[in-house]
This record gives structure tokens, C-alpha cells and sequence, in this order.
């Protein structure tokens, strides 16, 4: 059984909505026993455990988390609740680097492209290094 493993923390400039503050990005890897599906029932009973209200957001706006759910596997999903490879991720460095950072021989299960590979062809990004910040807790 493979241990759960997590990137490095990263802060981004907010893309799309850019008038809100910076983002922090990390990547979390491990294994799940349930399908896709309830995985995604988990983890947005975080962000709401969390204090997300998806119902009064701007899309893309200011929200307390946002947890994406970027690989299943190799598996591939495309429905109205879910898209699993994330539809967004290929042209997000600040999802790919900390996703490399975990594993630098991932491959695209669409497009069988490295993601390295579309990580380098990505227009520029800032993505900074993250301290982590102990000293309040």
C-alpha cells in the first residue's frame, strides 16, 4: 500500500477571477477505497465543514477552499458532477508543479502526453514557494 504523499505549498496570483487575493496550492496523493464519486461526496463536506457556501461564490471567485479532485487512477469521467482528469489541470501550473512534485513520470490518461511535458508549454504562471507559517499555531 502506497503512503499518502503531499507537495509542497504554493502561492499563486488568482487566474480568471484576478481581483481577489493570492491562492494556496498543495497536491495531496493516496490511495481511496470508494468510487470517484464519493470521494467527491467527501471532499465537499470538507470545503463545507470548512465554511464553503458554494450557493453565494462568484464563480471562480474568493472561497474559503476549493478541493479538486485531479486523477483517479488512470480512470476517465466526464459527467455533470464530475470530470476526472480535472478539465481545468492541463493548463494550471500551480496544479501541475506541486502534482510533479509528488510524481515526475505522471502521464496525461487522455492524452498520454507527460505532464511535464504540458507543464513546459503552459504560458507563464507565477507560482511562488510557500512557508508554511508555525508560529500561530
Amino acid at each position: 500500500m502506497e503512503s499518502c504523499k503531499l507537495s509542497p505549498l504554493y502561492r499563486s496570483a488568482a487566474m480568471y477571477v484576478t481581483e481577489q487575493p493570492d491562492f494556496l496550492n498543495a497536491v495531496i496523493s493516496g490511495e481511496y477505497e470508494g468510487t470517484p464519486e464519493q470521494l467527491l461526496d467527501l471532499v465537499q463536506k470538507i470545503e463545507s465543514d470548512l465554511g464553503r457556501i458554494r450557493s453565494q461564490e462568484l464563480r471562480r471567485g474568493p472561497r474559503t477552499m476549493d478541493i479538486d479532485i485531479l486523477l483517479f487512477g488512470n480512470k476517465k469521467i466526464e459527467n455533470s458532477e464530475l470530470s476526472i482528469p480535472h478539465s481545468l489541470m492541463r493548463e494550471r501550473a500551480f496544479v501541475l508543479k506541486p502534482l510533479l512534485d509528488l510524481d515526475m513520470d505522471l502521464h496525461d490518461p487522455v492524452s498520454g502526453i507527460k505532464f511535464s511535458e504540458i507543464l513546459s508549454e503552459i504560458d507563464v504562471q507565477e507560482i511562488w514557494p510557500q512557508a508554511i507559517d508555525n508560529e500561530n499555531e
